[in-house]
């Protein structure tokens, strides 16, 4: 297992950031468990606010991993935060 060497977390942070509403990813790891199976795990803080719309945020952060990045497996954790707290762009 290691990091894949062709993939830029900066550049899968930034093409999420305009995939869903989500705030900021926290935590983001991805490696290789063999050639081509990639796999990702991140926090993802909301805010509370939105929760109703996190489940279909997740679903479209998952369908984006493997439909541009190749990233079969994501485990998203989903963090409510106060709405004040995530006033950030994704990043």
């Amino acid at each position: 297992e290691a990091a894949p060497p062709d993939l830029d977390l900066d550049a899968v942070r930034a093409d999420l950031a305009a995939t869903a509403p989500a705030c900021r990813l926290e935590h983001l790891h991805a490696w290789e468990l063999a050639p081509g199976r990639t796999v990702l795990t991140a926090d993802v803080m909301s805010p509370e606010s939105s929760a109703t719309h996190l489940a279909a945020d997740l679903a479209a952060l998952r369908r984006r991993l493997a439909e541009k990045w190749g990233i079969a497996h994501a485990t998203l954790q989903p963090i409510a935060v106060p709405d004040a707290a995530v006033s950030c762009p994704l990043a």
